[in-house]
């Protein structure tokens, strides 16, 4: 199981800012492209990026630090601090300086890798799958990199410099005043500082870099999962542009409502009906289970609004054997009308329960008044 604290070389209550100041340092060292030992450098870098990746996010690292893990094939809502802002800050350190990549070049920038953007879907399930676990396939539109533009957005050989601007991005007004003349100068705002301009757009993608496409994946649904969990589909989400990392794909879990089951944490909660003469003299009973039926005791004189607690057959625990409680709570059921045969049984017996000892035969609060 890897440690992404120790990975980054953090304390486990590391601020964001300590956690960036960490990946920083540590991706300057092993960066391929300023490493003796590249091989290594890869494999190391690698494994920051993914522990950066987890924790300057507040959800994942809330989710890593819950479970302790984040399993990287499925799962634990957008990353707050993109990842590709510090590699550009990285580069403008040493990356540019080593390269043929200028960084004050425009048509440089177009290739710059960009990551793509997350998707949030909601999955609706049914309490037997959350019980159970399960994998299932989902169809998912998503952005995919224009193929004819290569996410340009444009034919490469249709960018020109600005007809305002001459390429330089800004333009210089010189005006004379009583002190002289005044220089100034702003950002063009024919071509907003690029300096260069399309002079068409691409035909497939209309400019927008991407086109909408749709993939099918296959989620696992883990044993236990809670209603409102997210799970995370990692480089699943919208394609990157020029090699940059496909973003991730959030997986909210809906579970819908049970006709008679209702969940509480692990435990799995049931009303159970029983008549009052099986509530007073005890009886077995079929409780309906996720699983098939429970048999359960009903003990003599069981009051209404009792609870009988079936130890671990409730919903299992992830990543563990276990499983919460099956609760049972008894619901005494009275008859809303009798028949004549059933009020002369009852009649007979009535004496039975009758009280016998003289001064419980006084009314209650006839006692009670006494005692004042």
């Amino acid at each position: 199981m890897k440690d992404y604290y120790e990975i980054l070389g953090v304390r486990r209550d590391a601020t964001d800012e300590e956690i960036k100041m960490a990946y920083r340092r540590l991706a300057k060292i092993y960066h391929p492209d300023v490493a003796e030992n590249k091989e290594e450098a890869e494999k190391k870098f690698k494994e920051i990026n993914e522990a950066f990746q987890v924790l300057s996010d507040p959800e994942k690292r809330r989710l890593y630090d819950k479970y302790g893990r984040i399993d990287t094939t499925n799962y634990s809502t957008s990353q707050t601090t993109d990842i590709f802002d510090i590699f550009s800050e990285l580069f403008d350190d040493f990356i540019f300086r080593s390269s043929t990549y200028t960084r004050t070049n425009p048509i440089d920038e177009l290739y710059r890798p960009q990551r793509g953007k997350d998707i949030t879907i909601n999955l609706d399930i049914t309490l037997e799958e959350a019980y159970f676990g399960k994998t299932q396939k989902l169809k998912i539109p998503y952005k995919k990199v224009c193929p004819e533009c290569q996410g340009l957005g444009f034919p490469k050989e249709s960018l020109a410099k600005c007809s305002k601007c001459k390429g330089t991005g800004k333009i210089t007004h010189k005006a004379k005043s009583i002190w002289g003349t005044v220089v100034s100068t702003y950002t063009c705002d024919k071509c907003n500082g690029w300096g260069y301009l399309p002079e068409k757009i691409c035909s497939t993608c209309q400019g927008n870099r991407y086109i909408q496409d749709e993939k099918e994946i296959q989620i696992n649904i883990p044993r236990g999962v809670e209603n409102g969990e997210i799970l995370i589909l990692q480089a699943q989400g919208n394609e990157g542009l020029n090699g940059g990392r496909n973003g991730d794909l959030y997986v909210k879990i809906n579970i819908l409502d049970h006709p008679f089951l209702f969940r509480k944490n692990s435990n799995l909660i049931i009303e159970y009906p029983v008549n009052f003469i099986d509530a007073i003299l005890g009886t077995t009973v079929k409780v309906p289970h996720v699983t098939g039926y429970i048999e359960v005791n009903i003990p003599q004189l069981t009051q209404h609004g009792s609870e009988i607690v079936i130890k671990n057959q409730g919903m299992p625990l992830k990543d563990s054997n276990k499983k919460g409680d099956f609760i049972v709570k008894i619901k005494v059921v009275f008859p809303k009308k009798l028949s004549p045969e059933q009020i002369k049984a009852l009649e007979s017996i009535r004496h039975l329960f009758s009280e016998t000892k003289e001064e419980n035969k006084k009314n209650f609060f006839e006692r009670i008044f006494k005692k004042k």
